[in-house]
């Protein structure tokens, strides 16, 4: 059996979302424990990074120190989420081949990489001036996290949502050898 849970930093009980997801536990009852690290910025949330690689590294470290090696994989993104950047922050969910088709199509349009989260982004304004702001993923982002994952001897990856990556993205993901 496998559980699926959100990806977590410390196992504060106080705090409502960790509550129901006690890796400990689960992890002794189950003979997977499939960590989603996504999400960090989220559809219903501002904009920011999926996945910052910071932010993995410490689900990491959480996880390996509460979750049996052996039980342990990791979820990553492979798809992108457009931001308006005005609360209530409306977003919607997009596949990498309709970033890459929609960069296409708007040249003016050139990602940037954030740094501090070692993670492609790009902005634009809509045809009503709203701004918007895109996080996704790309082949050199998912090759860092990959890194990450083979440093701390993850053995399986998986990712949300399946076709939703590019042929680049994919290539990494498949060459992974945890």
């Amino acid at each position: 059996m496998s559980v699926a849970v959100p990806a977590e930093t410390s196992g504060d009980a106080k705090k409502p979302w960790n509550s129901g997801y006690d890796y400990g536990p689960i992890a002794r009852n189950v003979d997977a424990v499939l960590v989603m690290a996504y999400d960090y910025s989220y559809q219903g949330g501002p904009p920011g990074p999926i996945a910052p690689l910071g932010w993995v590294k410490h689900v990491l470290q959480y996880a390996r120190a509460t979750i049996p090696r052996a039980k342990l994989q990791l979820g990553l993104p492979a798809y992108a989420y457009d931001w308006v950047t005005k609360s209530p922050y409306p977003s919607v969910n997009r596949t990498l081949p309709q970033v890459v088709r929609w960069l296409r199509r708007h040249t003016a349009v050139r990602p940037r990489w954030n740094m501090a989260a070692s993670q492609p982004y790009y902005t634009y304004r809509d045809s009503s001036g709203r701004r918007h702001y895109v996080a996704f993923e790309d082949a050199k982002s998912t090759a860092m996290v990959l890194r990450l994952a083979q440093a701390y001897r993850i053995g399986t990856v998986f990712t949300w949502y399946v076709g939703s990556e590019t042929t680049a993205v994919f290539q990494e993901l498949r060459g992974y050898g945890g």
